[in-house]
């Protein structure tokens, strides 16, 4: 499902915690000398670096994707496992997805995967499929260990 709303949040380093754009308290300044974050009229926070946008898209909770989301997909139109699989079916589905970082690359959003053999990261489409799922299952500031980019 699209939601149209622009929607922003950004990553607050000092106090590490992620700001949304929808609080009722913030505002947020795009253009000029003063982009920022600002909470009843003070600057808050910097967005030089760490701003990012609501893709539109949900996952499959219902939850806003927004750039910077790190996101399990699982790219598929069937229903592939076998009979004498054991794993159960959300197990399975967990298995054969695949984890990677929300980037908006060229003119359009993409997820980005981490290829350990060239030791570099490569885009793909952030549509599942018909019968495929993503999942935020958190961010790059707050659970970076969940990229495996080693």
């Amino acid at each position: 499902m699209i939601n149209n709303r622009f929607k922003f949040r950004a990553w607050d380093e000092k106090n590490k915690k992620i700001i949304y754009s929808e609080h009722t308290t913030t505002d947020f300044v795009f253009g000029g000398m003063s982009d920022g974050v600002y909470e009843k009229g003070k600057l808050t926070l910097d967005l030089y670096n760490n701003l990012m946008q609501c893709t539109g898209l949900e996952d499959k909770n219902r939850k806003l994707i927004y750039e910077g989301d790190i996101i399990r997909i699982l790219y598929t139109d069937w229903a592939s496992q076998s009979r004498d699989d054991e794993r159960t079916l959300d197990q399975y589905k967990k298995d054969i997805s695949s984890i990677g970082k929300v980037c908006f690359i060229g003119c359009s959003w993409e997820i980005v995967f981490w290829n350990s053999k060239y030791k570099e990261w490569h885009p793909s489409s952030i549509y599942e499929g018909r019968h495929g799922e993503k999942t935020i299952i958190g961010n790059i500031y707050e659970n970076p260990e969940l990229l495996n980019n080693e």
